[in-house]
């Protein structure tokens, strides 16, 4: 494996992981009081990154299909 590859990766999911702190943080700013409300938001952050990541699979599938 070459290793500028690696850096890549790596500085790419540092960047995902910087940008899903900020979207958590704005989306839960104000709605997350209890510790009860933060593991409902946590499950519910990570059911949504599921589905739009299998939306987003499905999509790109079925327009390979189609060329």
């Amino acid at each position: 494996m070459n290793w500028t590859f690696v850096v890549l990766a790596l500085v790419l999911f540092l960047f995902a992981i910087y940008i899903g702190f900020l979207c958590g943080q704005w989306a839960c700013e104000k709605r997350v009081i209890t510790k009860r409300d933060y593991w409902i938001a946590n499950f519910a952050g990570a059911a949504a990154v599921v589905l739009l990541t299998w939306r987003v699979r499905r999509s790109v599938a079925q327009a390979r299909r189609g060329l």
